[in-house]
């Protein structure tokens, strides 16, 4: 077999488990809310409205990869942009892969739609507001 010297064996990639990340996602939702609070500072609420209804679309997300056993799953907030789960699997089945699609805006059609018949009866604007994020953000 023909070998070429010029060249250095390919180098054997090693996978790393990255540790628990929870405080850069933590900092990542003080970034995203305080960037947002740049633009809306007289609209707290519907910064945190927004943040709640992202956090519940990815948290869906989120919980079906670690149930599939994904690995290094991350959860990061995206300032002026949204948020994003990430996480690796070397085979993976469709059946797991429409669960982790769908269980993101799942919960948030779910509590969306609980939340508009609750928000009116509760006289709860806060509730009324979340709900329609809720609904615009996974209808999407």
């Amino acid at each position: 077999m023909w070998q070429n010297d010029d060249y250095p064996e390919k180098p054997e990639l090693v996978k790393t488990n990255t540790p628990n990340n929870w405080g850069l996602t933590f900092l990542s939702i003080v970034a995203f809310v305080g960037f947002f609070l740049l633009f809306f500072s007289n609209r707290l609420d519907y910064v945190i409205a927004l943040v709640l209804a992202l956090l519940v679309h990815e948290l869906g997300h989120f919980l079906m990869m670690k149930r599939y056993r994904y690995e290094n799953v991350r959860l990061m907030f995206i300032p002026l942009l949204g948020a994003v789960v990430s996480g690796s699997k070397d085979r993976y089945s469709q059946k797991e892969s429409i669960w982790v699609v769908l269980f993101g805006p799942l919960p948030g059609i779910l509590l969306g739609t609980l939340g508009l018949f609750l928000g009116p009866y509760l006289h709860n604007n806060f509730l009324m507001a979340l709900s329609i994020i809720l609904l615009t953000l996974n209808a999407i």
